[in-house]
């Protein structure tokens, strides 16, 4: 396997690409590299679309596998008053976006060899 040396990464952290994955999910499943990428990209294009449709009304819980999600939120705007200056600090409105992990899953991904 070829790792990725990034900056501020260890010499013995693995990181995996995107390309990497696609790579691994093509020659595993035996379907062309182009093809695997098509559906990331489309995959992508419907995550991120689905989330700009985020409102105060709307929330959305994308589930990417079993036991992993994206999470978005709406997070109304609000004023707040700084404790130095005293002045009137407007934040704006914004979607908060975070990914979950759910304990299940990691009981799964921490499982001893042989265990069921």
């Amino acid at each position: 396997m070829n790792f990725v040396e990034r900056k501020g990464v260890k010499m013995n952290d693995i990181h995996i690409s995107q390309e990497m994955l696609i790579g691994k999910i093509s020659k595993l499943s035996n379907i062309d590299y182009e093809t695997v990428k098509l559906v990331f990209d489309t995959c992508e294009s419907i995550l991120i679309n689905d989330i700009k449709k985020v409102s105060e009304n709307l929330s959305l819980s994308f589930k990417i596998f079993s036991g992993i999600s994206i999470d978005a939120k709406w997070k109304p705007s609000k004023n707040q008053l700084n404790n130095l200056t005293h002045e009137k600090i407007i934040s704006e409105s914004k979607i908060m976006i975070k990914a979950n992990i759910t304990k299940c899953y990691k009981r799964k991904i921490n499982k001893k060899k042989g265990e069921k």
